[in-house]
């Protein structure tokens, strides 16, 4: 008889045991989950991998190229425009200035940045 109440209790125990071995990888699951969508949104948005919504009509910055591959570029602004998108595709976009001038070439998405609204003011008030 005794033998028989020690094999239910060690029963009873590996169950239990279980149980919580079950609990804890949930628990571990659940958090490898939101540290890995943590570290995409952060590689994401370091790579600038981010899909930008940009429409016809808004106001965008573009990268100056120029700045990148020549020597003393140091002094030279990074990003030109303000610019309007006139017209999207997939990749590119076609961009006006200012004064209404149409660029000649299609600008690939990834070279441009949307402006922040203080600085769209700023460009309305001048």
């Amino acid at each position: 008889m005794a033998d028989s109440l020690t094999k239910v209790d060690v029963d009873n125990h590996v169950q239990e045991v279980f149980q919580k071995q079950q609990s804890i990888f949930q628990i571990a699951d659940e958090r490898i989950k939101e540290s890995q969508k943590k570290q995409k949104e952060q590689y994401q948005k370091r790579k600038g991998l981010i899909d930008r919504d940009f429409k016809t009509g808004s106001m965008v910055l573009r990268r100056n190229m120029k700045q990148k591959t020549r020597k003393g570029s140091k002094n030279e602004d990074r990003w030109l425009g303000p610019y309007t998108i006139v017209e999207i595709s997939k990749t590119s976009c076609r961009l006006k200035n200012v004064s209404g001038k149409l660029l000649k070439t299609l600008i690939n998405l990834s070279l441009i940045t949307a402006i922040l609204l203080q600085y769209q003011v700023q460009v309305i008030i001048l």
